[in-house]
């Protein structure tokens, strides 16, 4: 968008400074009470947290330099050659930040709220909690229609792989004690081999690839707004 530089700037950075106070809130809330039944770290909810605070730390990193690069040489252009791998980065991220983050949303409200509602010193839903576990969706969607990123729909794999790599981590704690360390009951529960693998096949060829199209239709939008107010085709090249 042919926003101010500044206004872009401003953005990255308040979203990069809510989240981080956010996960390290949630962390100490965490760490002074017994509420969760596993280690906080050993939660999908946990992994795309610090995913989504990571990708946004290296956004605003990388708006704030070329804003500035931008205000001390006004003739200062991209280099693809020395920014490619930056860029790169931060796309591979938000790709999959848009569909583990939905997907995190969804098991939150689906297994771990249920769960948390029974526990007597937990009737209410924290602020940490809902900025973990659900207001990451918001945040992505509003990089789906503020970034310039594109959307490819080959690039489902990166979801994919980080989806098959967390489950190997969840069969990995599990074997450690196979009764207490089941971390989702309903959804990932190795002690129901053929229910989870009926459910790992679903995720990965259906779901997954279902909300990467979703996506990529989010992105075409994006860019059909951009043609309708500036009548002309918006061109990014990473």
């Amino acid at each position: 968008w042919r926003w101010p530089g500044y206004v872009f700037v401003l953005y990255r950075m308040g979203l990069c400074l809510f989240s981080m106070t956010s996960l390290i809130d949630y962390l100490i809330m965490t760490s002074e009470e017994s509420a969760l039944q596993h280690n906080v770290f050993a939660y999908i909810t946990t992994w795309t947290y610090i995913t989504l605070v990571f990708y946004l730390f290296m956004a605003a990193i990388v708006t704030a330099y070329f804003y500035w690069r931008r205000q001390i040489h006004p003739d200062f252009t991209f280099k693809r050659s020395s920014t490619r791998c930056y860029f790169q980065l931060c796309w591979l991220l938000y790709e999959t930040l848009f569909v583990s983050a939905i997907s995190v949303g969804s098991i939150y409200l689906i297994e771990l709220l249920p769960q948390l509602r029974q526990q007597p010193e937990r009737r209410t839903v924290s602020f940490a909690d809902i900025g973990v576990n659900c207001i990451n969706s918001l945040l992505i969607f509003s990089e789906v229609f503020i970034c310039a990123y594109p959307v490819r729909l080959l690039h489902v794999i990166y979801p994919i792989i980080y989806a098959i790599s967390y489950i190997v981590f969840s069969l990995a704690y599990w074997s450690y004690d196979t009764e207490a360390n089941v971390i989702y009951p309903s959804i990932l529960n190795w002690n129901n081999p053929g229910l989870t693998a009926a459910q790992i096949v679903l995720l990965v060829f259906v779901v997954i690839p279902l909300l990467n199209a979703v996506h990529f239709g989010l992105y075409h939008l994006r860019l059909f707004i951009y043609r309708q107010i500036y009548m002309e085709d918006y061109l990014f090249i990473l």
